[in-house]
C-alpha cells in the first residue's frame, strides 16, 4: 500500500486493471502516471491503495515468451515442410520429364512397328504373287513336258514306220535285183523310199532330241518354280511373324504410354498437393511471425507496465 496525503476516502477504479484507489463518492479529477483519477471535491488525507493480481506483468511476459518459442518451432516445422514439399515437386517434375520421354520413345516404337507391319504386308503380297507366277510356270512346264512326250512318241512311231519302210524297200531291192530289167524302175523308187525314210528317221531323231531337251528344261523350270514357292512361303511365314511381333510391340508401347500418362497425372497431383502444402506452410509461417510480433509487443507492453508500477510505488 502506498500513502498519498490530502485524498478523501472512497473507491474509484483507475485505468490500469490492477490499481484500485479509495476516494469519496463526490467526484473531482486529477492525474496519476498520466491516468485520470476521480476524487472528492474536498480532499482529506486518505489512502490510495494499489492491489496486484497473481498474474502481474511477469506472468504475461513468460506466457508471451512461450508463445514466441512455440511460434518459432512452428516456423521451423513449416520451413521443413516447405523444403520437403519443394523436394517432392522436384521429384515429381523429374518423373513427369521421364514419363514424357517414355511416351515419346513408345510413340516412336509404335510408328516403327506400324512401318514394319506395312513392309511385311507388302512382302506377303509380293510373295503371294511370286507363288502364283511360279505355279503358272509349273503348269506351263508340265504341259510342255506332256507335249514333248507326245512328240517323242510320235517320232518313235515315225522311226518305226520308216524302219519298216526301209526293210520293205530292201526286200524289194533284193527281189528286184533278180529281175533287173523289169525292176530297174522299182529299184529307183525303193531307193528313193529308203532315202526318204532315212531322212524321216533323222528328222524324228532330231525331234526326239529337241523334245528331250524341252522336257529337261521344263523339269528344271518346275524345280526352280518349286524352290521359288518354298522361298515365298518362308517369306510369308517370316512376314507374318514380323507382323505379330510388331503388333505385340504396339500393344506394349500403348500400355507404356497409358502407364506414363497415369504417372504424369499422379505427379501433377503430387505437385498440386505439394504446392498447397507450401502455401499452407507459408501461411503458417506468416501467422507464426504475426504471433511472434504480437507476443513481442505484449512483452514490451508488460515490461513498460512493470517499470511504471515499480516507479510509482517507489
Amino acid at each position: 500500500m502506498t500513502r498519498l496525503a490530502g485524498l478523501t476516502s472512497g473507491r474509484t477504479e483507475v485505468n490500469r486493471p490492477w490499481m484500485v484507489a479509495p476516494f469519496s463518492t463526490a467526484s473531482a479529477t486529477f492525474s496519476v502516471l498520466d491516468r485520470k483519477i476521480t476524487t472528492a471535491p474536498f480532499i482529506r488525507e486518505a489512502d490510495l491503495m494499489w492491489t496486484y493480481p497473481t498474474s502481474f506483468p511477469t506472468a504475461s511476459i513468460a506466457s508471451s515468451t512461450e508463445s514466441i518459442t512455440s511460434s518459432t518451432e512452428s516456423i521451423a516445422s513449416s520451413t521443413e515442410s516447405i523444403a520437403s514439399s519443394t523436394e517432392s515437386i522436384a521429384s515429381s517434375t523429374e518423373s513427369i520429364a521421364s514419363s514424357t520421354e517414355s511416351i515419346a520413345s513408345s510413340t516412336a516404337s509404335i510408328a516403327s512397328s506400324t512401318e514394319s507391319i506395312a513392309s511385311s504386308t507388302e512382302s506377303i503380297a509380293s510373295s503371294t504373287e511370286s507363288i502364283a507366277s511360279s505355279t503358272a510356270s509349273i503348269a506351263s512346264s508340265t504341259e510342255s513336258i506332256a507335249s514333248s512326250t507326245e512328240s517323242i512318241a510320235s517320232s518313235t512311231e515315225s522311226i518305226a514306220s520308216s524302219t519298216e519302210s526301209i526293210a520293205s524297200s530292201t526286200e524289194s531291192i533284193a527281189s528286184s535285183t533278180e529281175s533287173i530289167a523289169s525292176s530297174t524302175a522299182s529299184i529307183a523308187s525303193s531307193t528313193e523310199s529308203i532315202a526318204s525314210s532315212t531322212e524321216s528317221i533323222a528328222s524324228s531323231t532330231e525331234s526326239i532330241a529337241s523334245s528331250t531337251e524341252s522336257i529337261a528344261s521344263s523339269t528344271a523350270s518346275i524345280a526352280s518354280s518349286t524352290e521359288s514357292i518354298a522361298s515365298s512361303t518362308e517369306s510369308i511365314a517370316s512376314s507374318t511373324e514380323s507382323i505379330a511381333s510388331s503388333t505385340d510391340s504396339i500393344a506394349s508401347s500403348t500400355a507404356s504410354i497409358a502407364s506414363s500418362t497415369e504417372s504424369i497425372a499422379s505427379s501433377t497431383e503430387s505437385i498440386a498437393s505439394s504446392t498447397e502444402s507450401i502455401a499452407s506452410s507459408t501461411e503458417s509461417i506468416a501467422s507464426s511471425t504475426e504471433s511472434i510480433a504480437s507476443s513481442t509487443e505484449s512483452i514490451a507492453s508488460s515490461t513498460e507496465q512493470d517499470a511504471a508500477v515499480t516507479s510509482f510505488t517507489a
